[in-house]
């Protein structure tokens, strides 16, 4: 065994370390058999980087298990052989006979589809992403396969070529940001967010997203000298908030963060100094049941006051993701309002994990009563489901399953003056398909705001 490692050992034994603490002896054993398949499969394969291209797969399946807190064995393992079918001599049938039916399909609804028939790359890119909306209906899992491929990929990708990065950074934060948004995984959303935001915003030539006065590197700048010049002060508020709740018999951790990069960049197009943004510091007070988490806002709005445009109780009202809290914003020692959110130690796990929490929860359902249940609750999934029928254009069904969902919207109006809704984060090909509703496109650029840019 310790011959196959190779260069591999680091990762490989990291993800045998971690999967020790969730499986038993047996499941260990086929982990180690997917990673033997899988090493002889990609052998001579090389990523961008020159490193040996298992180490992508094995990374996916190491996300999974210590950032995505999925410990599904079967989901592991498919992570471990999600490039097989795709890159390799092996089939879904043989996939099959080495593990399970399972596996196999789940491996199998994450592969790339590739097809010249289809038209271009980009069309192709929109059935590939088609095909995994639609398998996601069936299993969540799919999702979070996918998810994970995709965080490895976004963190690797200086590697490739400047217009194969903007290319992906794009297509995440169009499809893959609003996917983890939908499921929940707010940690993996916020990061693919500002992944995609430094490569989509490189330089002042080459961004894509809105003109701002600052670009990624700038704006990751000015977010840097804002916490380190207030630093003091949001300890002491950190320290005032736990002097709270021990004074008044409560116990809750206490965290403050600032807004992300890709956050506060939106916001500078509106505001002159990152100091004037509106909460872009936030308290997190995590406390141990959903009456406390009353008792403690109370307390803190009696402390610092309370300004009503920001007060949401999505604790009563959860998002269609499961995620709860209680929001509002008040003035304390810093010059911008501060957000406190307010959750207990169940609902913080659903809003960082989102379904995989919630499916945690219930002590390992079937995927299909899981599924169900999703249907139900979750409009990403329930849309997936209502337009299963009706959307035969790939780029119909991804905006009305993925991007039409997103809260956020922007309006742009093209050349006879007709107003079009995208999501926030939209680029100007999502702009041409909405106009259009197709897919076939031969420009090479356009004019917004009378600047010149890219597609």
């Amino acid at each position: 065994m310790k011959q196959n490692l190779g260069v591999n050992m680091v990762i490989y034994n990291e993800l045998i370390k971690e999967a020790e603490k969730h499986f038993s002896k047996e499941s260990l054993q086929l982990i180690k058999k997917a990673y033997i398949v899988a090493e002889d499969l990609h052998c001579g394969q090389k990523r961008k980087s020159g490193e040996p291209y298992i180490i992508h797969p094995l990374y996916v399946a190491y996300i999974i298990l210590t950032e995505i807190k999925f410990y599904d064995i079967k989901v592991i393992i498919a992570a471990i052989l999600h490039d097989s079918i795709e890159d390799t001599r092996i089939t879904k049938e043989y996939l099959a006979k080495l593990f399970s039916e399972e596996i196999a399909d789940l491996v199998e609804g994450v592969t790339n589809v590739s097809d010249s028939r289809m038209g271009s790359k980009k069309a192709q890119d929109q059935y590939d992403i088609q095909k995994v909306l639609f398998r996601v209906l069936k299993d969540f899992r799919i999702a979070i396969i996918k998810m994970a491929d995709r965080l490895h990929n976004m963190r690797t990708l200086e590697y490739t070529k400047p217009e194969k990065q903007r290319n992906k950074a794009a297509e995440t934060l169009s499809v893959y940001c609003p996917i983890a948004l939908h499921l929940g995984a707010n940690h993996i959303n916020n990061e693919l967010i500002d992944l995609s935001f430094k490569y989509l915003c490189a330089s002042r030539e080459e961004q894509i997203l809105p003109a701002s006065e600052s670009n990624y590197e700038t704006t990751k700048s000015l977010r840097s000298e804002y916490i380190e010049n207030n630093q003091a002060k949001i300890e002491n508020i950190e320290q005032e908030l736990r002097e709270l709740l021990r004074n008044n018999g409560l116990k809750g951790k206490v965290r403050g963060c600032a807004k992300s990069n890709f956050g506060i960049y939106q916001k500078l197009s509106e505001y002159r100094n990152i100091s004037d943004i509106p909460n872009l510091i936030s308290f997190e007070i995590e406390t141990d049941s959903r009456d406390d988490c009353y008792k403690i806002a109370e307390l803190i709005k009696r402390k610092y006051g309370t300004l009503e445009e920001y007060t949401k109780d999505y604790i009563a009202k959860p998002d269609p993701n499961g995620y709860q809290a209680l929001h509002f914003s008040s003035k304390t020692c810093l010059e911008s309002t501060c957000r406190f959110k307010v959750f207990s130690k169940s609902m913080g796990e659903v809003n960082k994990y989102g379904v995989v929490a919630t499916y945690n929860h219930l002590l390992n359902p079937s995927i299909d009563t899981f599924q169900a249940k999703l249907r139900e609750s979750n409009s990403f999934i329930r849309a997936l489901d209502t337009n299963y029928n009706f959307s035969s254009n790939p780029f119909d069904y991804i905006e009305k399953t993925v991007r039409n969902l997103v809260k956020n919207t922007i309006t742009v109006f093209d050349g006879t003056g007709k107003a079009h809704v995208l999501p926030n984060y939209s680029i100007v090909f999502d702009f041409v398909c909405d106009v259009t509703g197709g897919l076939s496109l031969d420009a090479s650029g356009a004019t917004v705001n009378s600047t010149l840019v890219n597609l």
